[in-house]
């Protein structure tokens, strides 16, 4: 199997494990509690940080990488929205549509 392939699946694989977590997580409490509770602290605040500069930088690499802006933007809002379940799905879709790691690290042809 072709390295891009194996991404690809790693990448689904943990899709599929972190839409799993979001249900029990759902199930527990709503997600405004969760957040409120993970904001109460400074490690918390400081979480939610280093989660939107990662999605700010993947934001940056689907915009690189699609052609056009209406290509990116429903990435972009999706990372906005679901955070990281975007990353992976992107990132599973990417590797499927690439030939190499090379095409999927860089721009779409």
């Amino acid at each position: 199997m072709k390295p891009v392939k194996i991404v690809g699946l790693i990448a689904a694989c943990w899709a599929v494990l972190l839409v799993g977590l979001i249900v029990r997580s759902s199930l527990e409490m709503s997600l405004g509690a969760g957040l409120r509770a993970t904001t109460d602290t400074w490690w918390g605040v400081t979480t939610m940080v280093d989660l939107y500069a990662g999605l700010a930088a993947v934001a940056a690499w689907v915009a690189f990488r699609e052609r056009t802006a209406a290509r990116a933007a429903p990435w972009i809002l999706g990372l906005a929205l679901l955070g990281n379940l975007t990353t992976l799905v992107y990132l599973a879709v990417a590797a499927a549509r690439s030939k190499s790691l090379a095409e999927l690290i860089g721009r779409r042809s």
